[in-house]
């Protein structure tokens, strides 16, 4: 009974308890897809169940209510939503006709979806660098404002690196994810100059090597250990970008929703469980085994499943396919949740930062 107990009433260390953390929220589950994927990587081995089946679900459950949780809390937010006006109206009014217009032009299709590959590396990443934050502090490693920049930097030259190398190499998988009709729309700019990728891997080993060095000291003349949580996010983000997706193609089919997504869940999940009790006066937090995070969990998935698949099905009536609808709908909503989340998640602050790390 103890035991469970502890499974299911997240301490002050965690964001939900040791296990889901570790396995979603930090990249427990990546390692493990990794490690069960190691035997062959091509696609070609692998039947519906794996490329069609499980992505498919991962994506309704996982991926799509990321994004949902995102327009809940901007538009659940009578006073943000009036304070980000732009973000909450003209912001979605541009990416929607975005989304048309890459309806009817596939070249505009081609770019978008290729500025939802590149801004993912550096969206994912930064979202890592808030948590692995995050955990420091509920961990109690305190950062003073120089180690948490050299921290910054480490995760931040990891998405340039990312970034820049996504530019050269289309995704493989692209077929299944977006339809077999949109493969050639994930292009590459090939030839970029060499300096440039060199200077990024240079940026990233200096970055790794001043933080070692700093985690070094800290170990030797406080005796603090950096948290393993947020090691193992970072170690986590290096092993995605670092290692070339052509490596790893089933791998990164399940990394947007098995990473990113459970880790923006988890994290959401905890901030809303404690914006509850702190407006309803209640002593403690709702689990997320409790039917007040079910209930915010179903309303993700409502919303992901208009957006996403609803949604979609309705530019058939014009003679698009819903591959194609389908393809210019995500790109205009991805788009619009980097927007935003850049601007709602700061941990700067002080208010959000009590809900998150508390």
């Amino acid at each position: 009974m103890y035991l469970v107990q502890i499974m299911i009433h997240a301490t002050g260390r965690w964001f939900v308890n040791p296990f889901i953390d570790l396995l979603f929220c930090c990249g427990g589950a990546i390692w493990l897809l990794a490690a069960f994927f190691a035997p062959t990587q091509n696609l070609s081995d692998y039947g519906f169940l794996y490329l069609t089946v499980i992505p498919l679900l991962s994506a309704l459950l996982l991926s799509d209510p990321h994004n949902a949780a995102t327009l809940v809390r901007l538009y659940g937010d009578s006073t943000l939503s009036k304070k980000l006006s732009w973000l909450t109206y003209l912001a979605p009014l541009i990416f929607a006709l975005l989304a048309i217009a890459c309806m009817v032009y596939m070249p505009l299709l081609a770019v978008a979806l290729r500025l939802y590959l590149v801004f993912i590396a550096q969206h994912s990443t930064m979202q890592a660098y808030g948590v692995a934050l995050a955990y420091c502090q509920k961990q109690g490693f305190s950062l003073n404002g120089r180690e948490r920049d050299i921290l910054k930097r480490a995760f931040f030259s990891t998405a340039i690196y990312a970034m820049v190398h996504q530019l050269e190499m289309p995704i493989p998988g692209i077929s299944y994810v977006f339809g077999a009709s949109l493969a050639s729309f994930a292009f590459a700019i090939p030839h970029l100059p060499a300096w440039i990728l060199y200077a990024t891997s240079l940026f990233l080993g200096f970055a790794l090597l001043e933080l070692a060095c700093m985690l070094v000291t800290r170990l030797h003349c406080k005796w603090e250990y950096f948290p393993a949580p947020a090691l193992l996010i970072l170690s986590t983000c290096l092993f995605i970008f670092l290692v070339p997706p052509s490596a790893m193609p089933m791998t990164w089919l399940f990394i947007p929703a098995f990473f990113h997504a459970t880790q923006y869940l988890c994290v959401t999940g905890r901030y809303t469980m404690n914006k509850l009790a702190q407006a309803e006066g209640l002593e403690a937090a709702p689990s997320f085994f409790s039917s007040a995070f079910w209930g915010y969990g179903l309303q993700l998935f409502a919303v992901g499943l208009t957006l996403f698949v609803l949604l979609p099905a309705l530019p058939k009536m014009f003679g698009v396919t819903y591959s194609i609808s389908y393809a210019a709908i995500f790109c205009a909503v991805n788009l619009h949740h980097f927007c935003a989340d850049f601007v709602l998640w700061r941990l700067r602050d002080p208010a959000l930062r009590q809900l998150i790390v508390s």
